[in-house]
């Protein structure tokens, strides 16, 4: 639970937003769906198939997660703006 310092003259006038940041749960499944089978693959090539779809999914949720931070930054950034405006 976020703790908001009182009396702290810096988040006074500033209006928490509680955005929604979990990822997208098809990559968190996918992952996981994907750690299954490499566990239970039984050749060579099927533990390197799994691993490159594995890899790919992997890079897709960090970008997705880079792109949930930027936008929080944004959005944080623009209130910390605003603030200082009023």
């Amino acid at each position: 639970m976020l703790q908001i310092p009182v009396g702290n003259p810096l988040y006074s006038g500033l209006h928490f937003v509680r955005y929604h940041t979990s990822m997208p749960r098809h990559t968190d499944a996918k992952i996981r769906e994907l750690c299954v089978l490499a566990v239970a693959a039984e050749t060579q090539e099927d533990i390197d198939c799994v691993l490159l779809e594995l890899r790919a999914a992997l890079e897709e949720h960090i970008q997705l997660a880079r792109n949930s931070l930027e936008i929080q930054r944004a959005s944080v950034a623009s209130l910390v703006a605003i603030s200082r405006r009023a």
